[in-house]
């Protein structure tokens, strides 16, 4: 938690709320993810790692886990906290979970997710980057893969790229553009400070 609130402060665009996101809203975004033959999993934007605590929960042998984090700050703790202990638990799968320091449009990754969960606060980013990674994360996922992402509510507009609200695009015009032809479900998750909206999105087969 003081690793969290001292990143907020520090740099509170890139981290989006003063506290980490709840296990309601983990549990929400990683509902369902395992089925079938092992898996590619892609979460981006970890922080302390409430999400990618669910996911190593819900992950099966074969699965294969990437985690790419921004703050070289939340992947010591990220390691420390979450990765090593579980690879300690379960030896056999350590290859299959890796973290990568870097931000999401400079790491190196391999396309064909399966499924992507996103925990990066898009309502505090410009339109333009906003638009940028959701284009990236979309080349990433196969063919009927899934991405998940989550906004608060009541934030549906994005900032400009000076920090502020007036004029900015609102999300939902960036997801039409770039998510046409896709599924999109949602679900409000009221056990979260503040309340967020999950979003669920299939790609076509």
């Amino acid at each position: 938690m003081l690793t969290f609130l001292r990143h907020f402060f520090r740099d509170a665009r890139n981290t989006g709320s003063i506290l980490p996101s709840s296990p309601a809203l983990a549990r929400a975004m990683v509902h369902g993810l395992a089925t079938g033959a092992p898996q590619r999993w892609l979460e981006v934007g970890p922080g302390t790692g409430p999400f990618t605590r669910a996911l190593l929960a819900a992950k099966r042998p074969g699965d294969q886990v990437v985690i790419v984090e921004l703050s070289k700050d939340f992947c010591t703790r990220l390691d420390a906290d979450v990765l090593v202990p579980w690879k300690k638990a379960h030896p056999n799968e350590a290859g299959e979970v890796q973290l990568i320091n870097a931000p999401i449009e400079e790491a190196r990754l391999e396309p064909g997710f399966d499924h992507v969960v996103c925990g990066l606060p898009f309502n505090n980013f410009p339109p333009e980057l906003v638009e940028r990674i959701m284009v990236q994360l979309r080349a990433l996922i196969r063919p009927a893969g899934s991405l998940r992402y989550f906004a608060y509510v009541g934030a549906r507009t994005l900032r400009d790229g000076h920090g502020a609200l007036h004029g900015a695009e609102p999300l939902a015009v960036i997801e039409d553009r770039v998510l046409a032809g896709c599924t999109r479900s949602s679900e409000v998750v009221v056990a979260n400070i503040p309340p967020a909206k999950t979003t669920t999105v299939i790609f076509p087969s």
